[in-house]
């Protein structure tokens, strides 16, 4: 599924499974959308995240269940003001791209509370390339860093990411 320039619109109760060369669900430039409730994964192969969000602000990703997405549950790119809350994200198995949240690239004043992080292999929550002022808060992260040489950690802060507060 995807979405360019998409407005108020919400994606709820799919079946989201064996997508090949993309991603699940893209929103580019988009806002003020929702994504709720779906099962999310297992990806096929030459797959990137289950969740794209690319230069988008004021979205909602709520109450999914990710499995298997090869870079990710949830990849956030030049993004302000999105919610990531309440989400199952399981088994991202992207080598150094498998982490459960990926913000890259200026993601500002986003929020991600409340979600279960689970057996990534790279780490559970990854902010990079100048993501600040984000919140952190009340994630569950257990038996990420699951690549062999195991030098991921639950949540790391990366490249000028500054004035995040995590709690």
């Amino acid at each position: 599924m995807f979405g360019g320039s998409i407005t108020k619109s919400k994606v709820e109760k799919c079946y989201i499974h064996n997508w090949y060369n993309n991603t699940g669900i893209l929103l580019s430039g988009s806002s003020n959308n929702i994504i709720t409730e779906n099962d999310i994964g297992p990806a096929g192969s030459g797959t990137y995240s289950g969740v794209w969000i690319n230069s988008s602000s004021n979205n909602v990703v709520s109450a999914n269940n990710f499995q298997s997405c090869p870079q990710g549950g949830v990849w956030l790119y030049a993004t302000e003001k999105n919610t990531i809350t309440g989400n199952n994200i399981q088994s991202s198995t992207g080598g150094a791209y498998g982490h459960g949240i990926n913000f890259e690239g200026y993601g500002t004043n986003n929020t991600i509370t409340g979600n279960v992080i689970s057996s990534s292999e790279a780490h559970g929550i990854y902010l990079n390339d100048s993501s600040n002022y984000n919140t952190i808060s009340s994630n569950t992260l257990k038996n990420n860093s699951q690549s062999a040489d195991n030098t991921y950690s639950d949540i790391f802060l990366d490249t000028n990411s500054s004035y995040n507060v995590i709690e």
